[in-house]
């Protein structure tokens, strides 16, 4: 008889402790800017680019990086970790095919998402 599967859990080096989100939805480039305040931590973007997108409200005690994907769930718009308490927020498009441009309609990407592995002792 097999033991059963134990997930393994992924720390999360960015996480960062949770914080109190009050960000009204609104052009992103606000958003952002409030995000990070409250997240206390530094955020670099391209103004031009972002200036185009709105992003949704984010009401509540979350962890920095969860508070900013549903911020920023509605558009086309991510981000990645630059260090400890810096992001870096990007439209989808420029990392996938920047080869199109920001006016570009999004094309399929495949990107890369955490996975959980479940593993048999």
């Amino acid at each position: 008889m097999s033991a059963p599967w134990v997930p393994l859990v992924i720390a999360c080096l960015h996480c960062g402790p949770p914080a109190d989100f009050d960000i009204p939805p609104g052009p992103a480039v606000d958003t952002i800017v409030t995000w990070a305040k409250q997240a206390h931590v530094q955020v670099l973007f391209d103004w031009e680019i972002v200036s185009s997108y709105r992003s949704q409200a984010v009401k509540g005690r979350l962890q920095p990086i969860e508070a900013l994907r549903r911020m920023l769930r509605p558009t086309y718009l991510t981000f990645d970790y630059v260090n400890d308490d810096t992001f870096a927020v990007f439209e989808l498009v420029h990392f996938c095919h920047p080869e199109l441009g920001a006016q570009a309609p999004l094309p399929p990407c495949v990107m890369p998402t955490p996975i959980v592995i479940l593993e048999e002792p």
